[in-house]
């Protein structure tokens, strides 16, 4: 079972990942909503498909970060992987 948890604005609220994609993003088309003030409507997608998950983020929003680094295109997410979108952390 692959489980996110949302870390912002002191908060912590966590979801199960199924098969297919969830997007992340501030606006209300976004399936994960982050309230993080530089967080776009829709920001990046998690993809989960055959036990792998991918962070896809948008084209031309503030890149995130995974463990630190800048990322501007899909990247594999290991487990424990620390995703940072504006002020939000999930990991």
């Amino acid at each position: 079972m692959t489980r996110i948890v949302v870390e912002e604005g002191g908060e912590r609220r966590a979801f199960r990942m199924v098969e297919g994609r969830v997007s992340l993003g501030s606006g209300e088309e976004a399936k994960v909503r982050l309230r993080s003030g530089d967080v776009a409507a829709v920001h990046a997608d998690l993809e989960l498909v055959g036990g792998l998950l991918t962070l896809v983020p948008r084209p031309g929003v503030l890149p995130p970060k995974v463990d630190g680094l800048l990322v501007k295109g899909a990247v594999a997410l290991a487990p424990g992987a620390r995703i940072e979108i504006g002020s939000a952390r999930l990991v």
